[in-house]
């Protein structure tokens, strides 16, 4: 059940300025996502649709890197994959393809393996991952209305995967929940048994999980969505307001607080769990691709090449 919105957005209100540094990875184009290590060390991914994907990293002297992929496929996800003494990065991107390395030099681009029969000829991007161990997801989709579910159990070689007339955008868990989101759907599953649609209406673009099992889910439209019981029911938190603002992006922190990102240099951020969210600006109004955080640093993709690092505003 939806209820009524427990905050409106006050047109007349001018937004605080959030301070944040601004960081140029060297080329003119779209940072879709970036990882901060604690050591300082930074990844990311980027590039334009159909092109050349390209990866960047960042040593703890400041120094970045440039790498374009060999094939076509933006990339648009980073994800670190660590087995044993081996550690991989991956790099989703552009028709289902997995980039993976090593040292970020070289790039080897995996394949399926014709386990894609049912979409092989519209093979949509790979918006999220999430790995665990020999444990994979990643969801994607393209044209709002061809999306896919991909799990894997032994660290890449055998995959199952579901369909779905839905772009999907971002998968989360929580104990045995696990939610996908995407263009007009809300998707969840219980103990791994199959994906059920739990609401529809609009594209959901990211969700998080809190310490307390309290879920959000951000929208496209500028709407924030909040469950407390995984799911069976939503608090309309913040109502649609796409003329003033759209979210691209949601994390949760070390100190189990939410932060949002779209549109415009708009961050949002809630400290109760949700139920209630400031609202700032980084200057200049840069559009915010992706967030993530480590160690109380707040990390943003932009446009231009450019990455801008905030803190949590007091």
């Amino acid at each position: 059940m939806l209820t009524f919105p427990l905050l409106l957005w006050s047109c007349s209100k001018s937004l605080d300025t959030l301070p944040a540094q601004e960081l140029n990875v060297g080329t003119d184009t779209w940072v879709n996502d970036v990882v901060i290590l604690a050591s300082g060390e930074s990844y990311a991914c980027g590039g334009q649709r159909m092109e050349r994907g390209l990866a960047f990293t960042r040593t703890t002297e400041g120094a970045w890197s440039t790498f374009q992929f060999k094939h076509e496929g933006n990339g648009s996800c980073v994800a670190r994959h660590s087995l044993g003494e081996n550690s991989r990065w991956w790099i989703g991107g552009d028709m289902l393809f997995i980039y993976e390395t090593t040292d970020w030099i070289e790039w080897d681009r995996r394949l399926f393996q014709g386990q894609v029969p049912e979409h092989e000829m519209h093979r949509p991007q790979i918006r999220e991952m999430k790995i665990d161990g020999e444990e994979i997801w990643f969801v994607g989709g393209e044209n709002l209305y061809q999306g896919v579910i991909y799990h894997s159990w032994d660290g890449g070689d055998n995959w199952n995967f579901s369909v779905w007339d839905h772009e999907l955008r971002d998968i989360e868990f929580y104990n045995d929940y696990s939610i996908v989101v995407g263009h007009g759907v809300i998707l969840r599953s219980y103990q791994d048994a199959a994906y059920e649609i739990i609401r529809t209406g609009d594209f959901f673009i990211s969700a998080e999980f809190d310490d307390d099992g309290n879920l959000i889910v951000v929208t496209n439209q500028g709407a924030i969505l909040r469950s407390s019981d995984f799911g069976d029911s939503f608090d309309k938190v913040l109502s649609p307001r796409p003329s003033q603002r759209s979210y691209l992006d949601l994390t949760i922190d070390d100190q189990n607080q939410f932060l949002a990102c779209g549109s415009e240099g708009l961050v949002s951020t809630s400290n109760n769990g949700g139920r209630t969210w400031e609202h700032y600006r980084i200057d200049g109004n840069p559009p915010l691709t992706s967030v993530s955080q480590v160690g109380g640093t707040y990390c943003f993709g932009s446009n231009e090449g450019r990455i801008f690092l905030s803190n949590y505003p007091d």
